[in-house]
């Protein structure tokens, strides 16, 4: 029962709601009378979800020794965070998949990513754990994110059971390497507090999609690149393969490039071509990409199954932050690398398992470039 967008428990409901719910739950189906009473569908809440990914790490061994490093500094370089998950995982020299990997941490919500003002470094800075939570029918639905370690996530189902939580889930992952996200439903929303509390998380977030015919200003798609002059100290490194799905140091006659440059001593810079004219630069690697694939014409974004979608190449374009981590949070689960089954240090694609839900609020206003046809 809803009324001025508050929802009443079923027992709370008037004593005339309660005999018509009564009634339209024994009534007989008109198609098939000698059938058992058709039950309600559910549909605000018990829409069900295509099988996909694997089982997440359960030791949380990453976050944990990431949470470790990060207890007393406030952010650490990327480039030793690729080193400390390298070792960790026993990745040797497979520097293309713990580069995903670590991806994969700050799409989930784990750490944040930012760049020195003098743009020589780039700095990982963990999150505090806290729940992101949204409604969905009566109930509420929240998502663990952040830095959380394998003692948080313990602590926090434990916490579940004593509020009476509806369910709480471990949700699938593309990679094994990566624990899944935690989700959780609960009847009533003063609930989260408690159970913020009770493991001494940060105070709750809250989602809203306020008119489904408009796109938050959040996730809207800006892949405009700057447009003034190249900074002359840059020099070429390696050019987008785009048979590959990475940078290859291999001269490219492409129609349209991306060449990475740098300088010995910042962050490198990624630069877009259309035969031999600069349509613009970036500090941004994905924004680059995205705008040469629009140039292109390329579609780069498959649906596999039914709202989960990869993009091919051992060093796969990624979808702007804040769409990945909406992902994470209201989809099937974090975005992140799949592997070859022959190799499993290779990666053969990257994974965002919206979900079909999701996927009808956000396809309408995805660049039409961007999508391939499904495969069957």
């Amino acid at each position: 029962w809803r009324r001025n967008d508050t929802y009443r428990a079923e027992e709370d409901w008037p004593p005339v709601a309660r005999t018509l719910l009564s009634q339209y739950r024994a009534r007989p189906h008109r198609q098939y009378p000698d059938e058992s009473a058709v039950l309600e569908t559910r549909l605000d809440s018990h829409l069900q979800e295509v099988a996909w990914g694997e089982p997440g790490s359960n030791d949380g061994t990453v976050l944990d020794v990431l949470a470790a490093l990060f207890q007393n500094r406030s952010g650490l370089p990327l480039r030793e965070v690729h080193e400390h998950v390298g070792r960790v995982l026993s990745l040797g020299d497979a520097h293309l998949l713990r580069e995903q990997l670590v991806r994969a941490l700050c799409e989930s919500g784990a750490v944040d990513s930012m760049r020195r003002a003098d743009g020589r470094q780039t700095i990982l800075v963990a999150r505090q754990p806290h729940l992101v939570a949204y409604r969905r029918g009566p109930g509420w639905t929240a998502v663990l994110v952040g830095l959380a370690p394998s003692v948080v996530r313990t602590e926090f189902r434990r916490a579940a059971e004593r509020i009476a939580a509806f369910s709480l889930d471990e949700q699938r992952t593309p990679n094994r390497s990566l624990p899944g996200m935690l989700r959780l439903t609960v009847p009533t929303r003063p609930q989260l507090d408690e159970l913020s509390n009770l493991v001494g998380l940060a105070a709750p977030e809250y989602l809203e999609w306020p008119d489904v015919n408009v796109l938050p200003d959040a996730f809207r798609v800006n892949s405009q690149l700057r447009q003034d002059e190249v900074p002359p100290m840059y020099v070429a490194d390696a050019a987008w393969c785009w048979a590959t799905g990475s940078f290859s140091r291999n001269q490219s006659s492409d129609a349209v490039r991306v060449e990475r440059r740098r300088d010995g001593q910042r962050v490198p810079i990624y630069v877009v071509r259309v035969r031999d004219t600069i349509i613009g630069w970036s500090y941004y690697r994905t924004w680059a990409l995205l705008s040469a694939h629009e140039a292109y014409e390329r579609s780069f974004l498959t649906e596999e199954e039914s709202g989960v979608f990869a993009i091919a190449g051992n060093s796969p374009l990624h979808l702007p932050l804040p769409l990945a981590r909406l992902c994470a949070i209201a989809g099937l689960g974090a975005p992140g690398p799949r592997t070859s089954k022959a190799d499993p240090s290779r990666v053969d694609a990257y994974c965002y398992p919206f979900g079909s839900q999701l996927c009808r609020l956000l396809l309408p206003f995805l660049p039409p470039k961007w999508l391939s046809p499904r495969k069957n």
